[in-house]
């Protein structure tokens, strides 16, 4: 299975929306097949009913959220996707959307 997503940057934050960027250094002697963006607006540890996702499809490694509320918080994590199965969920970011 792949390696956790890394390298995770966030870019044109605005106050609906923001696009990240990430990396999958080893994916696990077989070809991605898609990304799973996961986010939510607390900081649980629990990623369960709570979460939304984002389904990247192929090897694409950028993604951009849209449709969020201005002056919140989001928590996101990225899990990469092969015909073997999913990665471990990169490291958890916090990303503020702006006022409107």
């Amino acid at each position: 299975i792949p390696d956790a997503p890394s390298n995770v940057t966030v870019m044109n934050i605005t106050s609906r929306s923001f696009s990240l960027h990430w990396e999958v250094t080893d994916n696990g002697n077989s070809h991605i097949t898609g990304s799973i963006v996961q986010y939510q607006t607390h900081s649980d540890t629990e990623w369960n009913g709570q979460t939304s996702q984002l389904i990247v499809s192929s090897a694409e490694t950028v993604a951009t959220l849209r449709g969020l509320t201005p002056i919140t918080s989001y928590y996101v994590r990225i899990i990469a996707e092969n015909s073997l199965g999913k990665s471990k969920p990169s490291e958890v970011l916090e990303v503020s959307t702006e006022e409107e």
